[in-house]
């Protein structure tokens, strides 16, 4: 059967020959063209759509960035909030404001180089008031020991306090 295909495909003129080649190789190109080109339209379509979507998020940016305040007042509105976040200005600790926190009632004072140890005889609230003054104190105060004892309606706390100059 070969042979016959062969012999017919011999017969026929040349140009007929070229013609059909022609039409085998434009259909070949055709269908080669067509694998190659779905793909590539498939990949054209989503990066339309993205292009879309980012278009998209791209005006409601521009809107929002529209009705948005000015500048300047998201320059004063960011200093106000760095100013919230600073640390308290300093107040560093003094024996004698701690002294007058607690009532005056000093009855003992040994000062140290990093601190000292303080004898005071006070009330319940002016105990409060002598951990709060301490509380607050910027740089921190470090206690490194007190005790509490009761005498008769008062109470006597000893402090042994260590601080930075």
């Amino acid at each position: 059967m070969n042979s016959v295909l062969l012999h017919r495909w011999l017969v026929l003129p040349f140009w007929l020959r070229l013609l059909l080649l022609a039409f085998c190789f434009i259909t070949g190109a055709l269908l080669v063209r067509q694998a190659w080109l779905r793909p590539l339209q498939q990949q054209a379509l989503q990066v339309a759509q993205q292009r879309q979507q980012e278009h998209k998020r791209y005006r409601l940016l521009l809107r929002n960035l529209q009705q948005r305040s000015s500048l300047r007042e998201a320059e004063a509105d960011i200093a106000s909030l760095q100013l919230a976040l600073r640390p308290e200005t300093a107040r560093p600790f003094s024996w004698l404001q701690l002294s007058e926190a607690a009532g005056n009632r000093l009855q003992g004072w040994q000062p140290t180089p990093q601190g000292g140890e303080l004898t005071l005889l006070l009330s319940w609230p002016q105990l409060q008031s002598a951990f709060r003054y301490l509380s607050e104190r910027q740089p921190a105060v470090r206690l490194a020991q007190f005790s509490l004892k009761r005498m008769d309606q008062q109470l006597l706390l000893n402090l042994v306090v260590q601080y930075e100059r």
